[in-house]
């Protein structure tokens, strides 16, 4: 299963280093994400470049071999950050950087291989 399309491959690679990105400068408590407006600012914009990457560079194909992921919510974020940035929750930022980026970067590794290969 591999995405055969250079430029989707391009995509694909960029949310996976997103996601590592969000993972390695991501504060190591909620607490400390809220007290820090660079990590915040960081994290939201990285979460809506993975957005748009997704929404609008993963073909349809490689979408349906992934159900597992959440295709609409992952680029339903684009939406919220781009429309409700003045009353952004940032508990819901933090917790889809915590908790839900694994079955993305699943589906991207699935695509590319294993990262770091």
């Amino acid at each position: 299963m591999s995405s055969g399309d250079p430029r989707e491959r391009r995509y694909l690679e960029y949310i996976g280093d997103s996601i590592e990105r969000l993972r390695a400068y991501s504060p190591a408590t909620l607490q400390e994400f809220l007290a820090d407006p660079v990590a915040q600012d960081a994290m939201v914009w990285r979460l809506q470049t993975i957005a748009d990457a997704a929404r609008n560079h993963v073909s349809e194909e490689v979408k349906r071999r992934h159900p597992q992921v959440r295709w609409r919510a992952v680029y339903g974020f684009r939406n919220i950050a781009a429309h409700g940035y003045a009353g952004m929750n940032l508990d819901l930022v933090w917790e889809i950087v915590t908790e839900h980026l694994a079955p993305l970067l699943d589906a991207v590794e699935a695509e590319l291989g294993p990262r770091g290969d």
